[in-house]
C-alpha cells in the first residue's frame, strides 16, 4: 500500500475494473516545492466526491475515476512546472491575475483546443477541492473563470472533447496512509 510521503503512489488497487492498468504517480516528476500541495490534492480528489463549480455545470457528489488521475496528472504537472518557475512555493500565493497569466501561458501552448482546456480544468479541480485541504495548498482566488467553460476560456470549439463514460467507484478502498491530520 502507498503512503502518502511515497515517491510513488500506486493507485492500480483502487480502481474496480483490475484488469486496467493504471500508472503510478511519480511524484519526483513535480517540483520539489510544490509537491506536498499537489499530494494534499490527489488526497483529497481519492477522499471526497469532485466538489460542484459555483455555477452548477457537473452532477454533485460523484467521486472521481482512478482511471482519471493518470490524466489529471500530466495537467498538473503542467500547471505544477509552471508556478514553480514563477517562483511560488505556497498555492496560497496565487491570485487571479496570476491565473490569467497562466491562461496566457496555456494559449500559448502548441496543443489542440481541447488539451488547453484541460489543464483550464486541472487550475478549477484544484480550486475545487481546496475545502478539503490546508490553508498553504489552497489557491487564495475566486473561482477561476466562472462565467465560461474551459473551452471557451481558450477558444475551443464546443463539444470537440470526449465523454468520460467510466462509471464512478461508489466507495474507494484504497488511498495512501496519512500519519496523521492537518
Amino acid at each position: 500500500m502507498s503512503r502518502f510521503g511515497d515517491e510513488l503512489w500506486h493507485v492500480q488497487p483502487a480502481h474496480r475494473d483490475a484488469h486496467l492498468q493504471i500508472s503510478a504517480i511519480s511524484w519526483s516528476s513535480f517540483p520539489a516545492a510544490l509537491r506536498q500541495h499537489f499530494r494534499t490534492f490527489f488526497l483529497a480528489a481519492l477522499d471526497h466526491p469532485v466538489p460542484v463549480e459555483p455555477g452548477g455545470r457537473q452532477r454533485p457528489a460523484e467521486q472521481a475515476s482512478i482511471g482519471s488521475f493518470p490524466y489529471w496528472v500530466i495537467d498538473m504537472r503542467v500547471l505544477a512546472l509552471w508556478l514553480d518557475e514563477q517562483g511560488f512555493h505556497d498555492l496560497s500565493e496565487v491570485r487571479d491575475a496570476d491565473l490569467e497569466t497562466f491562461r496566457t501561458y496555456v494559449l500559448g501552448l502548441d496543443r489542440n483546443g481541447r488539451r488547453k482546456s484541460d489543464l483550464i480544468s486541472a487550475v478549477r479541480l484544484l480550486w475545487l477541492f481546496s475545502e478539503h485541504m490546508p490553508a498553504q495548498s489552497r489557491l487564495d482566488c475566486d473561482f477561476p473563470w466562472a462565467d465560461q467553460t474551459a473551452k471557451e476560456v481558450v477558444g475551443a470549439p464546443a463539444g470537440t472533447g470526449r465523454e468520460n463514460k467510466t462509471p464512478a467507484s461508489p466507495t474507494t478502498p484504497w488511498r495512501p496512509s496519512w500519519p496523521g491530520s492537518w
